[in-house]
């Protein structure tokens, strides 16, 4: 019975996006209020505060609303079959380590077939924190052949 309990504390944890100890925090609560993931279009003018798809992403921190904002852009494949997504966030609580992974991902299409083109997509990742900001944040670009990370500490 034990166990069931323990894999079922297990999947809710993983399903919440953050990873934390069994025990949890001193509290009993997740690190992860929210977290936000929005896509671009390279050349919108939306994506120009975001660094190209050469550069490493940039980590800000919003003190007051306890967020972390990540802008980065990536190459993702086919434009009409590939989208940058949103593929992992998790918390390492006694490290107080926040680690984003984003890579390209399948878009839905209605059939039709995908060209030969090569994309990049600008993101804006806003992760809401319960209490505090993490220490340091990783951040990991993924699948992307020029595949760039960057750790930022909180000063």
């Amino acid at each position: 019975m034990k166990r069931r309990a323990l894999l079922a504390a297990t999947a809710l944890t993983l399903s919440e996006g953050c990873l934390t100890s069994l025990t949890s925090t001193p509290n009993g609560s997740r690190p992860v209020a929210d977290r936000k993931f929005t896509i671009y279009e390279l050349d919108s003018d939306a994506s120009e505060r975001s660094p190209g798809p050469t550069e490493k992403p940039t980590v800000s921190f919003g003190l007051a609303s306890k967020q972390v904002i990540v802008l980065g852009s990536l190459y993702v494949g086919l434009s009409q079959c590939n989208k940058a997504e949103l593929k992992d966030v998790s918390c390492d609580a006694d490290s107080e380590t926040l680690t984003v992974r984003v890579g390209n991902g399948d878009k839905s299409h209605s059939g039709n077939s995908c060209t030969a083109d090569e994309s990049a997509d600008a993101y804006r990742l806003v992760v809401t924190m319960k209490e505090q900001l993490p220490k340091t944040v990783r951040v990991e670009q993924v699948g992307d052949p020029s595949a760039k990370s960057v750790t930022v500490q909180r000063s």
